[in-house]
C-alpha cells in the first residue's frame, strides 16, 4: 500500500490467520498432539505455547493456545475465487477460534520450548536468566475438552534453576534423548540439563 504498510499476498500461503495478543511474544512452539504429525485434512487443529514480553517483568505469561478451524485462505483474495473452488470442505469460510490459557511468569518469557517426546513438558529461559519446567498438561486438556476453558491458570513450574549469570535466548529440548535440555546466556555459558 501507498502508506507503507505491507499486506501479504494471500495466493503464496496455504493458509494465514491472524491473531492479536495483550503482550508482543518473543518466543513460541507448537505442542505436539494425539491427532498426527502429518495432518493435510482441513480444518486443522494446532496447539501451541507463547511466552509474552510485557515491558514491567510482573506481568509476563506463558500462553498455551489451542488454534482450531483453521481452513485454507489461499484464494481468499481472488475475485473469481467461487469459480476456481473445487466446492470440497477445505474451501469453507468459516472464522478460525483461538481459545487460550495464561500461566503466569516470573519475567519475560525469551525463549519457551515444547519437549519432543513429552510435550506437556514445556521450558522457558527467562529475561531473569532462570530456566523454567512447567507441566502444561492441565492447560493442554482444558483446552481440548471444555468448549469454554477459564482464561488463567496459577500454577509454577516443577522446577526452576539459576545457573545463568546472564539472560539467554538459546534452549531447545535433544531429539534423541527424552528430557535432555541445552540451555545458552548472553555469556557464552552452555548448561546441558536432565530435569
Amino acid at each position: 500500500r501507498g502508506d507503507g504498510e505491507l499486506e501479504p499476498d494471500n495466493s503464496a500461503y496455504e493458509m494465514l490467520h491472524r491473531m492479536n495478543v495483550e503482550w508482543p511474544m518473543l518466543s513460541f512452539d507448537f505442542v505436539g498432539d494425539s491427532l498426527g504429525q502429518s495432518r493435510t485434512k482441513l480444518p486443522l487443529s494446532v496447539f501451541a505455547v507463547g511466552g509474552t514480553e510485557s515491558g514491567d517483568g510482573k506481568s509476563d505469561k506463558l500462553v498455551v493456545m489451542n488454534m482450531r478451524s483453521l481452513h485454507r485462505t489461499k484464494h481468499d483474495d481472488d475475485e473469481d475465487s467461487e469459480d476456481d473452488s473445487d466446492g470440497g470442505s477445505d474451501d469453507l469460510d468459516d472464522d478460525p477460534e483461538l481459545r487460550h490459557v495464561s500461566i503466569p511468569h516470573t519475567g519475560t518469557v525469551n525463549r519457551v520450548r515444547s519437549c519432543p517426546q513429552r510435550p506437556a513438558c514445556v521450558a522457558t529461559l527467562a529475561g531473569t536468566g532462570k530456566v523454567h519446567i512447567f507441566d502444561i498438561s492441565v492447560p493442554l486438556s482444558t483446552l481440548e475438552n471444555h468448549a469454554s476453558p477459564a482464561p488463567n491458570c496459577a500454577m509454577e513450574p516443577v522446577q526452576t534453576v539459576s545457573v545463568h549469570k546472564d539472560e539467554g535466548y538459546a534452549i531447545d529440548w535433544s531429539l534423541l534423548e527424552a528430557g535432555r535440555l541445552l540451555t545458552g546466556d548472553n555469556k557464552g555459558s552452555i548448561h546441558r540439563w536432565q530435569p
